[in-house]
C-alpha cells in the first residue's frame, strides 16, 4: 500500500471529509502551508505526490479517515471523481464499481445501455451483469431504449445502479 502511517499523512495534509478538500499542512519545497493538494488528473481524479508517490486522492481520503487502506476499489457514488466526500465514497468490487460508471464518452445514443443495431436500424438497449449481456429489446428511439434500460438497472444492480437519470 504505502510506505506512511495514517500520522504522518494528517502532519502533512489536512482532509476535510464534509467538503472532501484537501490541503497541505507544511510547506516543503514549492508546496505552500494552507494551499489546496493536488490536481486533477486526465480522467478526473484529484491526486496528490506524498512522499515523492503520485496517490488517489479519494484512497488517501479513506485512509486518512480509516486508519487503514481499502480492501478493494473505492466507488464515488455521484459519479464525479473528483468529489472525495466521505459520504460519496464507499467500497466496491470492480464489478460494482463498474456498474456505477457513466455512460462511454463514445455513445452517440445520449443514454446509458443503449447503442445503434446496425442491421435493423432501431435502437437496442442491453444491460451486463457478471460478463453476461441481456438483450432488452430493440426500439424505434433511443429515448425508448433508455428507458427500458432504467426500468432494469435497479433490479439487476441494487445500490450500484446508475440510471440515465443519475
Amino acid at each position: 500500500m504505502a510506505n506512511f502511517t495514517q500520522d504522518e499523512l494528517k502532519e502533512v495534509i489536512s482532509y476535510n471529509p464534509e467538503t472532501g478538500a484537501f490541503a497541505w499542512r507544511v510547506g516543503i519545497g514549492s508546496v505552500v502551508a494552507g494551499k489546496p493538494a493536488g490536481c486533477i488528473n486526465t480522467l478526473g481524479y484529484l491526486v496528490i505526490r506524498f512522499k515523492k508517490k503520485l496517490y488517489l486522492a479519494h484512497r488517501l481520503a479513506w485512509f486518512y479517515v480509516n486508519g487503514s487502506w481499502p480492501q478493494c476499489e473505492l466507488d464515488h457514488i455521484n459519479g464525479n471523481p473528483s468529489d472525495n466526500r466521505m459520504q460519496n465514497l464507499r467500497e466496491a468490487s470492480h464489478a460494482e464499481n463498474n456498474r456505477n460508471k457513466q455512460k462511454h464518452t463514445d455513445n452517440i445514443s445520449g443514454f446509458k445501455g443503449g447503442s445503434l443495431h446496425r442491421q435493423s436500424g432501431l435502437w437496442e438497449a442491453r444491460i451486463c451483469k457478471d460478463g453476461v449481456a441481456t438483450r432488452l429489446g430493440l426500439f424505434r428511439s433511443p429515448e425508448n431504449a433508455s428507458r427500458a434500460y432504467d426500468a432494469h438497472v435497479s433490479k439487476l444492480h441494487g445500490e450500484f445502479a446508475r440510471a440515465n437519470g443519475g
